[in-house]
């Protein structure tokens, strides 16, 4: 019967002793082993905690501290909000929301559909017109697809609480 593998622990002077070794037996700067460990500690965090996220990683090279984050972007008003929608899933997550849609051949006589989603059937999206026609698009049809901004996307997205963030970083552009 095969059993799962055990997880693999290391005390702070056992990763650096790791990096020490590696760059010892390879001839390798040991700096360079260092942002070696550190990139496949943030690739081992983002699979666990998902690609989206831009969890950074810093492994200090004398203490053997490990410190993770998670990078978030804090923006001060929505008017830059784009919503692509580019999974099937976001057609579930966002029925109820203003989309415009683009298909990649035309449909009677139109490449673009702009209305309120209505969520997500089998391979069809389903859309009701400012007119209230109902559209059945299918997903693989599309070309492109995005929320509008409205005042009840607006309110859906406000920014999050960053209660409890350790640091913040301003991008001035």
């Amino acid at each position: 019967m095969a059993t799962a593998p055990a997880a693999v622990s290391a005390n702070k002077a056992e990763l650096i002793a790791i990096a020490d070794a590696v760059a010892r037996e390879k001839l390798i700067d040991r700096g360079i082993v260092i942002e070696a460990m550190e990139d496949a500690i943030q690739r081992a965090a983002r699979a666990r905690y998902g690609a989206e996220n831009d969890i950074r990683a810093k492994l200090d090279a004398e203490t053997g501290d490990l410190r993770l984050w998670r990078v978030l972007e804090v923006v001060e008003e929505p008017a830059g909000i784009d919503r692509p929608l580019t999974r099937r899933k976001d057609y579930a997550d966002w029925a109820g929301y203003e989309a415009r849609i683009t298909l990649a051949e035309q449909r009677d006589g139109r490449k673009q559909f702009s209305g309120t989603l209505q969520g997500l059937e089998g391979d069809d999206v389903k859309l009701t017109d400012k007119s209230g026609a109902s559209h059945v698009l299918r997903f693989s049809d599309i070309s492109s697809a995005k929320l509008l901004l409205t005042d009840k996307l607006i309110n859906a997205t406000a920014p999050l609480s960053t209660e409890g963030a350790d640091t913040f970083q301003t991008v001035e552009e």
